[in-house]
């Protein structure tokens, strides 16, 4: 709280050079449209979201803190709460699913183990995982050189699938995480850096200040 709020599925066109209140010239819902191969979309630019109070309505996904209206978001207080803090999950808790979920499935694809699993869900996971990587190898090998020259123009447009999440979360939540946990030394099978998720942050274009360019 009281840091400058991330925002995702939007892209935004502002000036800076306006006073308070009128900075935004237009914002735009992303779509996701799905590849051939599951963990991938391609970003479409999507609808026009505008400020008509009668027209279209959105759910939005945030903290406690600015949902009451702190740090001056007087828009969001007074609406409906779909999920609340009762229902829901801490932000440090979804991140710590998805990463330990993630680093589960990249030890079973390094090892080719044969771990007995406890859900027949993570099969088809792995199953998902293993052609997206089997894609992106082959694209790799073909295109190496055309694809570095068109990573930063094309980041706006690529990103993982709702269905990537999804899958690496649930399987926190599905199987024992005991060999992969930092925290859990005494069933830990070692620290294996091949195995975390890489961050790998990129500038997207998604949020743009007209002032600057």
């Amino acid at each position: 709280d009281r840091r400058f709020p991330v925002v995702s599925g939007l892209r935004i066109t502002w000036d800076s050079r306006r006073p308070a209140g009128q900075r935004v010239l237009g914002i735009w819902l992303q779509k996701d449209v799905s590849n051939t191969d599951f963990n991938s979309i391609t970003v479409d630019g999507g609808d026009e979201i505008k400020p008509d109070k009668d027209g279209r309505k959105y759910k939005i996904l945030t903290r406690e803190y600015m949902a009451q209206g702190n740090d001056g978001y007087t828009a969001l207080p007074g609406h409906a709460y779909l999920i609340d803090e009762e229902t829901g999950q801490i932000m440090s808790s979804l991140v710590r699913k998805y990463t330990l979920g993630s680093r589960f499935i990249n030890r079973l694809i390094r090892l080719r183990d044969s771990t007995e699993l406890l859900h027949s869900s993570t099969a088809e996971t792995l199953s998902r995982e293993l052609e997206h990587r089997s894609h992106e190898a082959d694209v790799h090998k073909s295109h190496i050189a055309a694809k570095w020259q068109r990573a930063a123009a094309g980041a706006l447009h690529q990103a993982r699938s709702a269905t990537h999440y999804r899958d690496h979360t649930n399987v926190a939540a599905r199987e024992s995480m005991d060999s992969v946990d930092c925290f859990n030394r005494a069933t830990s099978e070692g620290d294996y850096e091949d195995d975390l998720p890489v961050i790998h942050p990129v500038v997207d274009g998604r949020i743009k200040d007209v002032a600057r360019t």
